[in-house]
């Protein structure tokens, strides 16, 4: 379940403006509110907070084509060895390195011991978010 959190923002914005934070998706900024109705530039808006900096991550982290075909790859098929990603796409190491640190893929290791079959899936909820981050919301 989803709740929208207020936070406060920081410098000097701070005074003008509450912004509104979904707790299932703690990095993304759902809205922004002027407390005197006015406007504020997008560009200051994502400067705030540190959230350029993070889109700036997760848009570089889909900045590959290869990593988009992995990426529809996992959503059409679902889990899938390493060994088959690596047959289908060639080395992957950083491709997935990139995906799984921006909470895109999710790696099912085994514990210590016996072969070490790796596999990937498209982590829960990550279109969505994918979608979040590139829509207009109300």
């Amino acid at each position: 379940m989803s709740v929208r959190l207020e936070k406060p923002l920081k410098g000097h914005l701070s005074g003008i403006l509450r912004s509104e934070w979904d707790s299932a998706l703690p990095h993304t900024l759902h809205r922004v509110t002027a407390l005197d109705d006015s406007t504020v530039p997008v560009s200051q808006l994502l400067e705030h907070d540190g959230q350029s900096q993070r889109l700036a991550v997760v848009f570089a982290a889909l900045s590959h084509p290869t990593r988009l075909r992995l990426l529809s790859w996992l959503a059409l098929r679902g889990e899938t060895r390493r060994s088959v990603l690596n047959h289908m796409f060639g080395d992957l190491s950083d491709h997935l390195k990139r995906l799984e640190t921006v909470g895109f893929v999710i790696a099912r290791r085994p514990p210590t011991g016996g072969a070490q079959v790796v596999t990937y899936r498209l982590a829960d909820g990550a279109l969505d978010h994918l979608a979040s981050l590139i829509s207009p919301r109300d």
